[in-house]
């Protein structure tokens, strides 16, 4: 409501500057402080000064980013590509998806003047990515309902996942008292300001919105990977670290496929690894596609039909408990595909057994040890994570630090992701991940042996 306090017409200057100094409880500052606030010193020109209006000066979307410093490479793209001025000017609503520095430092981002070296057509589809046209808050998107879609302001959806993650896995029966968090991720970005719960508590209606006079921001902890013209064909083609393995998927009729429609999920297996266990472009090249079964050697690091982000992992972890995700190399009858995330493994300190478990742990001599990785990913005979139960210390340490020998057993049947900012390229007919790793090794893959 709006309260007339003063009427400028009828107000003397001079008898109230008097009046106000004489009263012994106001100091020069407080006197100050007070004819500033009324508008005195710089004249009456209003027919009259309101208490308790609603503040329209709040700071814009735009105005925090440029002037704040968690966020300063993100606001210098911005400012780059045009668009600083559409959240600083524009009425909105608007809602920003903002990484902080440190996610445009993990890819090697580190001072606003390496934007200029970029295409700026294309960072600004980047950015825009990261802007929507409307107010969305986190509470706004649906719980437990798998990559609802969003419209960007780059034209291109995203796909969003809420949901609450239940800190505690382990092979006893999961209770509703071990939920921890909630969690929103934006096209396998994951926000970064959401808070912790205690037992069953649900998440106050505003928790992770930072309001702005012309919309609302979300923090993420890493960069959207939208790729608009690329399919996944695409983006292996251009990225030369990649290129033993699209060597490999010429060399047995899995490459042009993927210039379909999809989707498809891949796990792209660095050029380091490969050459490490024996594959080179040379060697592919003279491979005898005959004798070899090129889904089982090469198809294995493809998901057929899925778009799936590293991040869907917790998803469907907390709202279906599922441990990993099993699915079946394609035209293969004896092998599977097994995936994980951010699994931490240690010893049960009441039964010495190896089992998964998502607790924080600390290491020491006297506390069990846990490892954790982005996520794992393996191709077994059996359907359930190896080494993932009843293992020794030595084991594990062998197939998730790597210290075993470089041909062992352990190290073809899992694969550790320790970079999250290499993952969930999102091109127009699937998601590409970056694998330090070799899934299957030549010999797995004859025709003979099989």
């Amino acid at each position: 409501m709006r309260h007339r306090l003063i009427d400028c017409d009828k107000l003397d200057v001079m008898k109230t500057i008097k009046y106000l100094y004489n009263m012994k409880q106001y100091t020069i500052a407080r006197l100050l402080i007070v004819l500033f606030s009324l508008g005195v010193i710089q004249g009456c020109d209003r027919e009259d000064i309101l208490l308790n209006q609603p503040n329209e000066e709040v700071r814009s979307l735009g105005g925090f980013l440029a002037n704040n410093y968690e966020y300063t490479l993100f606001s210098a793209a911005l400012k780059y590509t045009g668009l600083l001025d559409t959240l600083t000017h524009g009425t909105g609503p608007l809602t920003v998806l903002a990484p902080s520095d440190d996610a445009f430092r993990a890819i090697g981002i580190t001072r606003p003047s390496d934007f200029q070296r970029m295409d700026k057509d294309s960072l600004r589809y980047v950015m825009a990515y990261h802007i929507l046209p409307f107010r969305l808050n986190l509470s706004d998107v649906p719980m437990n309902q798998a990559e609802v879609r969003y419209e960007t302001l780059a034209g291109e959806q995203l796909y969003a996942n809420r949901y609450l993650f239940r800190n505690d896995y382990r092979r006893a029966a999961i209770s509703n008292s071990s939920i921890k968090a909630m969690m929103v991720t934006f096209s396998g970005a994951e926000v970064a300001n959401c808070i912790s719960l205690s037992n069953t508590a649900a998440p106050p209606e505003n928790v992770g919105d930072i309001p702005f006079s012309n919309g609302v921001l979300h923090s993420l902890t890493k960069l959207m990977k939208p790729y608009p013209d690329q399919t996944v064909q695409d983006w292996l083609a251009a990225n030369s670290d990649y290129s033993i393995f699209v060597a490999g998927l010429k060399k047995f009729g899995l490459w042009d496929e993927l210039a379909t429609k999809g989707p498809f999920t891949i796990f792209a297996p660095v050029n380091s690894e490969l050459r490490r266990h024996g594959m080179t472009e040379a060697s592919i090249a003279a491979m005898d596609v005959d004798i070899y079964i090129g889904e089982r050697l090469f198809g294995s690091y493809i998901f057929y039909g899925q778009q799936i982000f590293i991040k869907d992992y917790y998803f469907y972890l907390s709202t279906e408990d599922q441990f990993w995700y099993v699915s079946q190399v394609r035209n293969d009858g004896a092998y599977n595909r097994i995936f994980t995330a951010k699994v931490l493994f240690g010893t049960d300190v009441s039964t010495g057994i190896y089992e998964p478990s998502f607790a924080n742990r600390f290491l020491s001599d006297n506390v069990p040890r846990f490892y954790t990785y982005d996520y794992t990913l393996g191709v077994s005979k059996g359907t359930t994570p190896y080494l993932y139960f009843l293992r020794t210390i030595a084991e594990n340490e062998d197939a998730f630090l790597g210290t075993g020998p470089a041909d062992a057993t352990t190290e073809r049947y899992m694969v550790r992701g320790n970079d999250q900012h290499k993952n969930d390229h999102l091109c127009t007919n699937g998601v590409v991940h970056h694998l330090d790793g070799t899934l299957v090794f030549p010999e797995e893959a004859l025709v003979s042996e099989n």
